[in-house]
């Protein structure tokens, strides 16, 4: 069953550490990962205020936190630790 990552990026500090991030972080994902949105246009519609979306499917919820958890990826968040506010949900989907 396929899972979902929604990232909400809230406030960027530090753009350099955050385009490193940015450059870093998409070569972690697995090959079968889809991107679904990637900042493009949205609306808050209720809660707090956002900077930029993104919407990415995995093959399923344990791929998801497989992927979070993997030193690749987290080589890469250290990146964007201090740099953003953001948040990442996984979802489980239908």
């Amino acid at each position: 069953m396929s899972a979902y990552l929604i990232g909400v990026r809230e406030r960027v500090h530090d753009q350099d550490a955050y385009d490193k991030y940015l450059e870093a972080a998409p070569p972690t994902l697995p090959a079968s990962t889809k991107f679904h949105a990637l900042d493009g246009r949205f609306t808050v519609l209720e809660g707090a205020a956002a900077d930029g979306v993104v919407l990415v499917e995995f093959d399923s919820y344990e791929q998801a936190l497989e992927w979070y958890h993997s030193g690749e990826y987290r080589a890469a968040k250290n990146f964007r630790d201090g740099a953003v506010d953001y948040r990442l949900i996984v979802v489980e989907g239908l």
